[in-house]
Formats: C-alpha cells, structure tokens, sequence
C-alpha cells in the first residue's frame, strides 16, 4: 500500500484505466481504442473510474481503494471457507495475516496488475479445494463464490484454466461438487458476450498474431530463466513431497505449478506475470515446516531489501521525466499517439490538465513486422477531436510514429499543422502550427 502510494501508478493500469474511462463516455473499444486485450481486462477497471468521477477522488487513489476492496472481500470469502473447514491446519486468525501479506505486501512493485486481481481469487479457491480434497461440506454459496471468482481470473487470462482443472484432479471422488459448472458457464455467457457485443475477434483476427510473436520467448526461459521463475521451481521442488498426502499443501503444490505453467503458456515471461506464482509458492513453503522456512528465509529478505529501495526512491526517476514533460508542454490541451511507459502514469494524474487518453500503443506492431493500416480502426484521423490539440505527443520508443501514421493520406493532413519540437520523457512533442 505504501509502495502504490509512494509510487507512480503502473503504464498497464494507466492504459486499462484510460480504456474503462473512454469506454464510460461512449467510445467503441477495439474500433475507436486499440486495446489487446479481452473485454474484462478493462472491464473490472470501470469501478475505480466510476469512483473517482462520483466522488472526486484522484484516479490513482481510487484504484487502490478499488483494488484493496477486491482483495478484502476475497480474504472474506477466504475467511468464511476456512471457519467450515474440519481439518484447517492454522487458526483463521493466522490464515487471514498470510492472505493479507500474499495479497498487500507480495505485490509489492506489480500492485494493480491483472495478475494481482488473479492473484486474489486464488485465496479462496485453495481453501474450497482443501475442502474439496478432504469431503468437507461446504455450503452452495461459498462454493458458487470462489469458483465465480476464478471464472473472472481465467476470463481475463485463460491460461489460468488449471485452477478450474484442479478440482477434479484434488477432490474426493464420487462426490456432488455443482461449482464445477460455474466456470464453464460463466465462459459460454462471457464468450457470448465478446463475440455479440464487442468488436474484439476482428480485432484479434487482424493483430492477434503480431501480438502473439511481440516479446515472445522461448518456454525455457520463461519457465526456468527469469529470476522469479526460479522462486516458483525452488518452491514447488522443495513442496514436492506434499503431493504424497491430501492437505493443504498438495493443493497449493497444484496451484502454484498451475500458476507457473499460465506463464509458460503466455511466453511473455514479464517480471509481474510470476506473481501468482510466487505468492503461492510462497504459501507453499511455508506448509513445509524447518526446510520451508530456510529456504523461504534468502527469499524474503531479498524482497524486503527491494521494496525498502523502491518506497524510499518512489520512481524518482518518473516523476523527474513525467514533470519535466508537463513543463515542456504548457497549458495546452494534448493527444497522445503512442505509449512510452516512463509517462504513461501522467495521463492518469491530477494535473488539471486537458489530458486525452492515448490512443494506441504502436511500437509493438513495428518490431514485430508492422501492420496494415486497417480502415475500421481509430487509426482514422477522424476521430481526434473537433477542436485540434494544442499538441501531439507521439510515443517514441525506436519508431518513428510519425512516419507510421504518414502512410495515410489522412493523417497526413493532420501532422501537416504540427512541427516536431523536442523529445522528453519518451515523447516526441509536436506543436500546432498557429495561422496568423
């Protein structure tokens, strides 16, 4: 909490923050903003933006304040689960401080990630699935809960489908478990969603495949390079022989590798997508007694050294560059073209300033092969506003957005009233011409 506050607020939650605000006054997502991602990744960003506009909150507090509610009521339903629970290994008391730390202070530099939404469900959905394993009772409407809330997780990224499939593979056999079917339901209903009222499939049948190959790596790296990777296999190597008996741990050995293989399916291998994997093996370790805790003990005092450096720096670094565009800038009102992620929170801060959200974020698409300049899209240059900016921020991170949006005739005109004046922040600042 006091790293969200201390810090600027992540470019991916100001991009998804930026889409929910633009889909709340009427623009077509995927037409008119080009978004990657599935319907619910911008979808469950629309309460902290309705927030902030009702009560005049900055739209970085309201997403924490947002983002903390979801965890809150995910270790409720934690909390609820873990009183009907027979054979809990720990009071509630202790299993409300751990989900509270996997879920507060884990997070740490990736808070306001999907991955920590993720991350959240799967506090509950352990705990149903130790019941599950153990023949538990337990009543239909904890039960619908949790597993309604991993059917959000595994919509927003479906590589997380494992969690679902470890029910059947932990529970008791021959018994009743109806929240198996939530999930699959909760997909027909959502897939029927996507594909009747959103313009998403064509967008993802243009761009889906350039998309896939950007910052694609081998699954070798992913799963066994990155340094988070590595905490997760330490995790589930030292936790392996909880599969022997059904407890707890072998339930959070199934989640934790569930969580590991999502990123090896994704191939991306960013730093934030190993959160839920490592919060898990963290909970893992801590079910392994002596052996867990020294093998925990390197592990978390590293993370406190990174997070101790990263509340007293407070992106100092960001800010400087972030500041120093808003001064370059003036009072005027501003388009951006492009993501450059060192000024991506600004377009979310409290500047007073006329701030448009941006646009698209390009450079992805150039490095992996470019792409054709779809007719349908925001890529119109009707759909700046009426009223030309005062300037044009186009996002500079090794391509030349101005040459890309050249090859239309439209766009064309439109730069033609802009000059290039100076590169700050990863921003290249064009100006609009004034006719005397």
């Amino acid at each position: 909490m006091l790293l969200a506050w201390r810090t600027p607020m992540l470019s991916d939650t100001a991009w998804l923050l930026s889409v929910a605000g633009r889909a709340l006054d009427g623009e077509r997502i995927y037409r008119d903003v080009w978004e990657v991602n599935p319907p619910l990744s911008y979808l469950i960003h629309v309460p902290a933006v309705v927030l902030a506009r009702a009560t005049g909150l900055s739209l970085s507090f309201a997403f924490t304040v947002w983002l903390t509610a979801w965890c809150t009521g995910a270790v409720a339903l934690m909390a609820a689960l873990w009183d009907r629970w027979a054979g809990a290994p720990a009071s509630r008391s202790t299993a409300v401080a751990v989900a509270a730390v996997m879920l507060l202070v884990v997070p740490g530099p990736f808070f306001g990630q999907r991955e920590h939404f993720i991350l959240a469900t799967a506090m509950p959905w352990a705990v149903l699935l130790a019941m599950r394993q153990a023949g538990d009772p337990v009543p239909t409407s904890l039960a619908a809960a949790a597993a309604l809330s991993i059917a959000v997780a595994i919509a927003m990224k479906p590589f997380f489908i494992g969690w679902w499939f470890a029910l059947p593979f932990l529970a008791r056999p021959r018994r009743h478990w109806p929240e198996i079917w939530i999930v699959p339901l909760f997909g027909i209903v959502y897939i029927a969603y996507v594909l009747g009222a959103t313009a998403y499939l064509p967008f993802i049948r243009a761009l889906g495949a350039r998309y896939w190959v950007f910052r694609h790596r081998s699954w070798l790296y992913v799963g066994a390079g990155n340094v988070f990777a590595v905490i997760a296999l330490i995790a589930l190597v030292v936790g392996f022989p909880t599969l022997k008996r059904p407890t707890i741990g072998r339930v959070l050995w199934t989640c934790t590798a569930a969580a590991w293989l999502a990123v090896v399916l994704q191939g991306k291998g960013s730093d934030y997508h190993y959160l839920p994997a490592i919060a898990l093996g963290v909970c893992l370790l801590l079910t392994r007694g002596r052996v867990g805790r020294l093998t925990l003990a390197p592990i978390v005092a590293l993370w406190i050294v990174g997070l101790g450096w990263l509340i007293v720096d407070g992106g100092r670094d960001d800010r400087r560059s972030a500041m120093a565009l808003s001064r370059a800038i003036g009072p005027g009102s501003v388009e951006v073209l492009g993501i450059a992620a060192d000024a991506a929170w600004l377009l979310t801060s409290d500047e007073g300033r006329p701030w448009r959200s941006p646009h698209m974020s390009l450079w992805w698409l150039e490095r992996s092969g470019g792409v054709e300049m779809p007719s349908d899209t925001f890529l119109r240059a009707s759909l700046l506003p009426a009223e030309p900016p005062d300037v044009l921020l186009l996002g500079d991170n090794g391509v030349d957005v101005a040459e890309y949006l050249g090859r239309s005739i439209e766009w064309q005109r439109v730069l033609h009233a802009y000059r290039p004046s100076q590169t700050i922040a990863g921003y290249r600042v064009w100006r609009r011409e004034v006719v005397q």
